[in-house]
């Protein structure tokens, strides 16, 4: 079981415009925006493709975590399979 964002996937555009606003508080609407909108601006941490791959290889079911909308399931799939972690379903 693996969580997803910022432990296998790397959300490169919101983490990017987060820093440019330092000290700007948490936005939740923001976040569920981005879980649409930010689905071809992700990457896997480093080393994460390869783990999840053998994992795989030795039979075993990889399982991802994540505290992100139901409603945005479709989004957060994408986003798994076009950093190159796979296939996930929700």
């Amino acid at each position: 079981v693996f969580d997803v964002d910022e432990t296998l996937l790397l959300n490169l555009g919101f983490e990017y415009d987060d820093a440019t606003h330092p000290g700007a508080p948490y936005d939740e609407a923001h976040w569920l925006q981005w879980e649409q909108a930010g689905v071809d601006r992700v990457a896997a941490v480093p080393g994460a493709i390869a783990a999840v791959n053998e994992l795989r290889t030795m039979g075993v079911t990889v399982v991802f975590n994540t505290n992100r909308s139901a409603a945005n399931a479709a989004f957060t799939e994408a986003a798994i399979a076009h950093a190159g972690l796979g296939t996930a379903k929700h």
